[in-house]
């Protein structure tokens, strides 16, 4: 006990000793080089605590399990709820790209971050599952590291811009790491790598992500991990207490097949991966054809593709996205209207202004998304 206690103290020392480099030379002189020292130094840690702590295997059980596919299911909800969201409000363009400098540096080093804090959180709170208090203490620098490697990220001017900042950023983080050492606690690193590279990956590994509002962002990530949290307080303590919940575990297998197969094609049809993407309607310019609250899939425009006058086209109008139908064509130049509109729409459009065309209408489908949007005026 001893000796592990030593160990203890050298680890969370090597720690402060980041955080006091990060925060006095690297947030000030070295921003480039902050993503390969946070993984260079995550995978240093991870290997020292590897040799003086120990390494537990992560055995299957039921709860190990279980809490897994809770996590997954929960995430994935989430995330059809986010791009959903996203029909309405726009979308941002993330750090993802093809190039194999950007990969490396957007991609494949904010992935191996997460599974390296996760993997260390795993180490020391299993090899001191007898002291509370280590475990506290190790959580709050895993959050302080956490933070640091999260609010770099962000920019801001005056003290004004930082508290809203650290406000949006430091609550959602303390939150998810108070959650996410819960459920290592009592089922391993499996379901907490889980939710990071779920909740975390898709930041860096989708082209597009939702134009969330702040307060938006703030309701979904610091509710998810609470949502979470009581889900597998219950599971722990049904199991812990032997009352055996009656749940149907090919049921678990179906709906993360399903919601997995859901939230590919969401975002690929979001996200514009595909000819065809998909995005909500707000107005009632183009009803009886298509009435709001509806959604409707877009084929995108190619030299293969003959606009004709009656053709429902989409395109871009400042940071609206307007779906009008072509009333005339005269100079290769288009005119729109929306069919319950009164006056024809004030431009005149080109070949090249045009997304795409109208080919399916699916009926209600926005609405939740617009009653959110509207709910918090998340109006353009």
């Amino acid at each position: 006990m001893k000796k592990r206690n030593i160990y203890n103290i050298s680890i969370i020392s090597l720690i402060i000793v980041y955080v006091l480099i990060y925060v006095v030379f690297l947030l000030t002189n070295s921003l480039r080089l902050i993503s390969v020292f946070n993984i260079s130094f995550l995978l240093v840690l991870c290997f020292i605590a590897y040799s003086l702590l120990g390494f537990r295997k992560n055995k299957k059980n039921y709860i190990n399990e279980y809490l897994t596919r809770v996590v997954f299911i929960y995430c994935i909800v989430t995330l059809i709820i986010m791009y959903g969201m996203g029909f309405l409000i726009g979308f941002n363009k993330s750090s993802y790209s093809l190039n194999i400098i950007s990969v490396l540096k957007y991609q494949l080093i904010p992935i191996g971050i997460i599974i390296f804090i996760e993997l260390f959180r795993y180490i020391v709170i299993w090899a001191n599952k007898d002291s509370k208090k280590t475990i506290a203490l190790y959580i709050f620098f895993i959050t302080i590291m956490d933070i640091l490697m999260t609010i770099k990220l962000f920019s801001y001017n005056g003290i004004g811009e930082l508290i809203v900042t650290l406000f949006i950023t430091v609550l959602p983080i303390i939150v998810k790491n108070l959650m996410l050492s819960y459920l290592c606690y009592y089922s391993g690193y499996k379901t907490t790598m889980v939710y990071r590279i779920i909740m975390d990956g898709y930041l860096v590994l989708i082209p597009y992500i939702p134009n969330l509002l702040d307060i938006v962002n703030i309701l979904i990530l610091v509710n998810l991990p609470i949502v979470i949290y009581l889900k597998a307080n219950k599971v722990i303590d049904q199991r812990e207490n032997k009352i055996k919940p009656i749940f149907n575990t090919n049921k678990f297998i179906i709906l993360k097949v399903t919601g997995g197969v859901v939230i590919v094609v969401l975002i690929g049809l979001i996200s514009g991966l595909f000819p065809h993407h998909m995005i909500g309607i707000r107005s009632e310019s183009m009803e009886p054809t298509i009435n709001k609250g509806d959604s409707v899939i877009i084929e995108k425009l190619n030299k293969d593709i003959n606009i004709k006058k009656g053709d429902i086209i989409s395109y871009k109008d400042k940071n609206n996205i307007i779906v009008h139908r072509v009333i005339d064509i005269k100079n290769n130049k288009y005119f729109t209207k929306g069919d319950n509109n009164n006056v024809n729409d004030n431009k005149e459009l080109k070949r090249k202004d045009i997304k795409g065309i109208v080919r399916v209408r699916i009926p209600y489908v926005a609405w939740p998304t617009i009653w959110i949007s509207e709910l918090f005026k998340l109006k353009k």
